[in-house]
C-alpha cells in the first residue's frame, strides 16, 4: 500500500489513461479472471473461508470482490476487497463502501490482517491504494466524471 499520497495519485492519473469507462481500451477479460482466481485461492487458504459473495460485475469498473466475514478476522463487520478492471489497482474496506470511514480501514483491522490482506494482493500483482485517495475528487482525463464531481473510487470500482 502506498503511504504517500502523490505516489498513489500517480498511479491513478497512470492508469486513466489506459482509456475507455469500465474497462482499459486493451482488456484481457480472461487474464483479469484468472488473476482474480489466483487472489481468491490465496484469500480461502489464508483466511481458512470462501467468499461470501461474488458478484456479476460485467458491466462495471469494478473487476470482482472477495467478502470474508467479520467474525472470520475479528472485525465489526464484513471485509470487502475489491480489484478494479484497471489492473494492477485493489483496494479494500471493512463493512460498507463509505467516504466518511475511508481512512479508518487500518485502525479497523488488526495488524496480522491488513498484512495477510495485502500480502496476498502483492503476490497476485495487485497495488493496494488507499482508501482517502480514491476519495478524492477525479481530476483525471474523463471530462464527464469530472464534471458529475466523481471520486477517484467511483472511477475506478464503481463506475458502469
Amino acid at each position: 500500500m502506498f503511504d504517500d499520497r502523490d505516489e498513489a495519485l500517480q498511479l491513478l492519473r497512470s492508469v486513466d489513461i489506459l482509456g475507455g469507462s469500465i474497462t482499459p481500451d486493451e482488456f484481457d477479460r480472461v487474464g483479469a479472471a484468472a488473476r482474480f482466481a489466483q487472489l481468491a485461492k490465496k484469500l480461502e487458504t489464508d483466511f481458512g473461508c470462501k467468499s461470501k459473495w461474488t458478484p456479476d460485475t460485467q458491466e462495471m469498473a469494478l473487476h470482482n470482490l472477495f467478502g470474508i466475514a467479520g467474525d472470520v478476522v475479528d472485525a465489526q463487520d464484513d471485509v470487502w476487497i475489491m480489484v478494479s478492471n484497471y489492473s494492477p489497482l485493489a483496494m479494500y474496506h471493512v463493512g460498507r463502501v463509505n467516504p466518511g470511514a475511508a481512512a479508518d480501514v487500518r485502525d479497523q483491522l488488526r495488524p496480522e490482517t491488513r498484512s495477510k490482506i495485502e500480502g496476498a494482493l502483492t503476490d497476485c500483482g495487485y497495488t493496494v491504494v488507499p482508501n482517502a485517495v480514491l476519495w478524492e475528487p477525479y481530476d483525471g482525463l474523463q471530462e464527464g466524471l469530472r464534471r458529475a464531481k466523481f471520486s477517484w473510487f467511483t472511477r475506478f470500482f464503481d463506475y458502469h
